[in-house]
């Protein structure tokens, strides 16, 4: 006998071992006006609909690592919180592959829906994103 350890379960789908920011699509929409955006959850990946000139902006902005520490700790942070908020309220979602891959994701890294803030728990599945932004916009500027 080699090694023996309680049977565990882990799921192995390959969309699992993206980043949650993969159940995200950004798409034109001509109602959000302005920096205003909404999210649309029932497809298979969530929809972040924008303004068409607020899209194009940050198409461009996403080809830089700063720009997207920026993204990832505004409007994905805030997607997130949303998508654990719906998986928690009971709304039927699972019908959908962004809900089956958030729940495997936090049962592959031992989170439990039920048992913290939404803030918390998107704090850890975008794994910790305020290091984005200590890392690439804050820098090391020593004052």
């Amino acid at each position: 006998m080699l090694a023996v350890d309680e049977p565990k379960v882990i799921y192995v789908d390959r969309d699992v071992f993206k980043p949650i920011t993969s159940i995200f699509e950004l798409v034109m929409d001509d109602n959000p006006t302005g920096s205003e955006w909404r999210l649309r959850f029932n497809q298979n990946k969530v929809s972040i609909a924008l303004g068409p000139r607020l899209k194009e902006k940050i198409d461009v902005a996403r080809s830089s690592t700063r720009n997207k520490a920026v993204l990832i700790n505004s409007i994905y942070f805030a997607s997130v919180m949303q998508c654990v908020r719906h998986l928690r309220d009971g709304t039927d979602y699972d019908d959908y592959r962004w809900a089956h891959v958030m729940r495997q994701q936090c049962h592959n890294l031992g989170i439990d829906l039920e048992g913290a803030e939404e803030y918390l728990l998107a704090e850890r599945l975008l794994k910790f994103p305020v290091s984005l932004l200590e890392a690439y916009v804050f820098g090391d500027r020593r004052e």
